[in-house]
C-alpha cells in the first residue's frame, strides 16, 4: 500500500439536496484496509448568500455514509465573497471493492458555495490497528472550566498521530477551545480556539481541527478536552471524531509552537517554527492546524491563505485560504491545510507560510505540523506474494523479496509452505515453529513440504 490522494481545483457548485460526490474526491476501490482519511475543502461564499442555508460534508465508504464524519456549515447573509477551508479526519476501512468518497448536500439551492482547492488523502495504517471514538450526538457546554469530551482509552504503548474534528455553533461571542492530554498531562501545543462573532451567532460556522503526535505508555488514556472559553451561553458541537493512527517515531516528524506570530505585510512569509527540518526522501501526509486572529478589518476581507513548502517550492494544490470576512471583527478561527506531499531529497525541508491581500496584522497562536510517512519495510511495492500451484505444488524454491536485493549475502532456505514476515524477524512458519531473524539481503527462498497439495506465501505485519 501506498499513500493515495484525490484532488481538484477546478470549481465545483455545492448545490445538490442530497449526497452527491463532491468532484475529484474519491478514489476508486483502494485495496482492503483500514486507513486513515484527511481531506481540506476550500469553498467560496456567493457574491449573495441565503441566511440559514445549511451545507454538509460527509464521508462515504462504498456508497454509505460512514457514521460521524459529516460537518456542517450554515450561511449568514452578512458574509459573502469569503472563502473559508474545512477538514475531516476519520479511519475507514474499504473491502477492496469499495469507492472512498466526501459527498456534499445543502438544504436549499439558492446561493450555493462553490469548492475550490480540495484533497482527500488515505494514509494506510500497516504497524497496528487504528484507533478511533466517535460520537454522532449533540454535545454542550456553558462552563468556563475544562471538561473531558473523548477519551480513547489506554491506547497501547507507542507513537500516534492523532486528529480531532467536528463541527458547531454558539451565541455571539462565545468561545469555544479543544485540548488533548495524555495520561493527564496537557499536550503543549494543541489547544485550538473558536470565536462566534455577533453578526453570525447561533449559525454553524466553526469547524474544530486538531492533529498532533502523542506516546501514551500503554496506561494512560489519550484525551480531548473543551470548554466554553469566553463569552455566554451554550457553545454546541455535533458528529465528532477521534483518531490515533499507529507509527514510528522515526517515521512521523513534528514542529510546534506556542508563542503567538504576527505579520502586517502582503508578502508569503514562513511562520514562525513551522519548518521540519529533513525529514528524508520520501512521501508523507502533511497536516497542519492552528487558530489565528485579525482586529477591526476594515472594507476588504482578510483573505489569508496557508500554503506548505517543500524544498523551498510550493506544493501544488496546497493552498487553503481562511478569511475574515470584512464584517467579522476580533475573532479567533480554527485554520487547517493538509496535503500528500512527496520530499524530493534527504536535506528537503518541510515549511508552512502564510499570506495575507491586505495589511491588517494577523496573529497565529498555538499550532501543529506534522509529516508522517509510511514505514519502508511495509510497504508492499518491495514485497512479492506467490502461491503454490494445485492440485500438486511447484518445486520451488519461491522467492520472498522484502527489500532491494544487494549481490551478497546469497539466500536463506527455510521449508515450509506459509511465512509471516514481520519488520525485524522471521517470524515461526505456521508447520516448523521456527524465529529467525532477516538476512540482510531481505531475501526468503522457500520450498513448499513435500506432499502439500497447495499453499500460499503471505505476509502478517506485526509490531
Amino acid at each position: 500500500m501506498a499513500i493515495l490522494k484525490a484532488a481538484a481545483t477546478s470549481n465545483f457548485t455545492l448545490n445538490n439536496t442530497s449526497d452527491t460526490l463532491v468532484t475529484g474526491l474519491n478514489l476508486v476501490t483502494p485495496a482492503a484496509g483500514d486507513y486513515l482519511l484527511w481531506t481540506t475543502i476550500q469553498m467560496q461564499a456567493p457574491a449573495s448568500t441565503t441566511s440559514g442555508t445549511f451545507l454538509f460534508f460527509t464521508v462515504f465508504v462504498g456508497g454509505v455514509a460512514v457514521p460521524h464524519t459529516e460537518r456542517a456549515y450554515e450561511q449568514d447573509g452578512s458574509l459573502t465573497d469569503a472563502a473559508i477551508t474545512y477538514a475531516i479526519g476519520a479511519i475507514v476501512s474499504p473491502n477492496g471493492s469499495q469507492d472512498v468518497e466526501i459527498r456534499h448536500r445543502v438544504s436549499a439551492t439558492d446561493t450555493p458555495f462553490v469548492a475550490q482547492n480540495r484533497e482527500m488523502t488515505l494514509f494506510p495504517s500497516l504497524n497496528a490497528a487504528p484507533i478511533e471514538v466517535s460520537a454522532t450526538g449533540d454535545a454542550t457546554i456553558s462552563s468556563p472550566t475544562f471538561a473531558t469530551l473523548m477519551t480513547a482509552t489506554t491506547p497501547p504503548a507507542g507513537t500516534y498521530l492523532c486528529t480531532f474534528g467536528t463541527s458547531g455553533q454558539g451565541p455571539s461571542a462565545n468561545e469555544v477551545e479543544f485540548q488533548v492530554l495524555v495520561g493527564g498531562v496537557l499536550v503543549a501545543h494543541s489547544l485550538r480556539a473558536n470565536e462566534t462573532e455577533s453578526s453570525v451567532a447561533d449559525r454553524d460556522e466553526m469547524n474544530g481541527t486538531l492533529a498532533v503526535v502523542v506516546t501514551p505508555n500503554g496506561a494512560e488514556d489519550v484525551v480531548v478536552e473543551w470548554r466554553r472559553s469566553a463569552g455566554a451561553g451554550t457553545r454546541t458541537i455535533h458528529q465528532r471524531t477521534l483518531t490515533l493512527t499507529p507509527t514510528e517515531t522515526v517515521d512521523v516528524k513534528e514542529a510546534s509552537s506556542v508563542a503567538a506570530d504576527s505579520d502586517s505585510g502582503t508578502s508569503d512569509v514562513l511562520i514562525d517554527g513551522m519548518t521540519i527540518t529533513d525529514p528524508g526522501q520520501d512521501e508523507y501526509l502533511v497536516i497542519f492546524t492552528s487558530y489565528d486572529f485579525y482586529g477591526v478589518i476594515g472594507t476588504d476581507d482578510a483573505n489569508t491563505t496557508y500554503r506548505i513548502r517543500e524544498d523551498g517550492t510550493t506544493v501544488p494544490d496546497s493552498d487553503r485560504r481562511h478569511d475574515h470576512e470584512e464584517s467579522i471583527d476580533s475573532v479567533n478561527l480554527n485554520v487547517q491545510a493538509g496535503a500528500k506531499v512527496t520530499v524530493t531529497s534527504a536535506t528537503s525541508d518541510l515549511e508552512m507560510f502564510w499570506q495575507n491581500v491586505t495589511t491588517e496584522t494577523r496573529t497565529i497562536f498555538e499550532r501543529t505540523f506534522v509529516a508522517i510517512r509510511l514505514r519502508p519495510f511495509l510497504r508492499p511495492q518491495h514485497m512479492v506474494r506467490q502461491a503454490f500451484g494445485t492440485p500438486v505444488p511447484r518445486p520451488g524454491p519461491y522467492v520472498f523479496r522484502a527489500a532491494p536485493v544487494p549481490p551478497t549475502p546469497p539466500p536463506v532456505t527455510m521449508p515450509g509452505f506459509m511465512v509471516n514476515m514481520g519488520i525485524e524477524r522471521f517470524p515461526r512458519t505456521r508447520q516448523q515453529g521456527w524465529s529467525a531473524r532477516a538476512p540482510a539481503n531481505g531475501v526468503f527462498s522457500l520450498t513448499p513440504l513435500p506432499g502439500v497439495a497447495t499453499g500460499f506465501v503471505g505476509t502478517k505485519f506485526l509490531r
